[in-house]
């Protein structure tokens, strides 16, 4: 109901803290940017439950994509893919965005409820990531509606691995703990 209503929740992802929007929600995200004190042109990572959920942001799969994809999620890997006809400026992009699948079934039943999620990390931009709720209130204070513990603190993770699939040939732009070397 908070996140429907539009405003912003810190809880545990399948990696670490995120600060997390509706992310078909413009003002919800611009409340984001606002909490994070995000510079502009910074893309949003958006979370979704299911690969069809790609064509609500005018992502259009070819079948060698999305059978690669289908063996990589569920999965901490986020996928920077095309857009087509979708303004995603609001997102911090322009014809591309990033998508990960989480590997949490808490995290993609809620998606189901609620509709993809932009979840960046949970702190201020240029901060390290919150690591327990305490220090994600010190960030956010009063900006964020609801504050999800994780079943144990601190939660510290990594950010996804994010590869970089606009081009014929994917590319990893930031290492994270899974390895794709062997999918092409």
């Amino acid at each position: 109901t908070v996140l429907k209503n539009g405003d912003l929740v810190v809880l545990p992802t399948d990696t670490i803290y995120g600060i997390v929007a509706v992310a078909t929600n413009i003002s919800a995200v611009q409340k984001l940017d606002t909490a994070k004190q995000r510079p502009d042109g910074y893309p949003y990572i958006i979370l979704i439950s299911s690969i069809d959920e790609l064509s609500l942001f005018g992502v259009y799969l070819d079948q060698n994509i999305k059978s690669t994809l289908e063996k990589i999620w569920p999965a901490p890997v986020s996928i920077v893919l095309k857009t087509n006809h979708f303004d995603s400026s609001y997102l911090g992009a322009t014809d591309s965005l990033a998508f990960r699948l989480p590997n949490s079934p808490k995290l993609l039943e809620l998606i189901k409820k609620t509709g993809p999620l932009v979840a960046p990390s949970a702190n201020t931009s240029g901060q390290p990531t919150a690591t327990t709720i305490a220090k994600a209130q010190d960030y956010f204070g009063q900006k964020v509606s609801l504050y999800i513990p994780a079943e144990t603190e601190p939660l510290v993770g990594q950010a996804s691995t994010l590869v970089d699939f606009t081009s014929p040939s994917p590319k990893i732009l930031r290492a994270g703990t899974v390895k794709l070397d062997n999918l092409w």
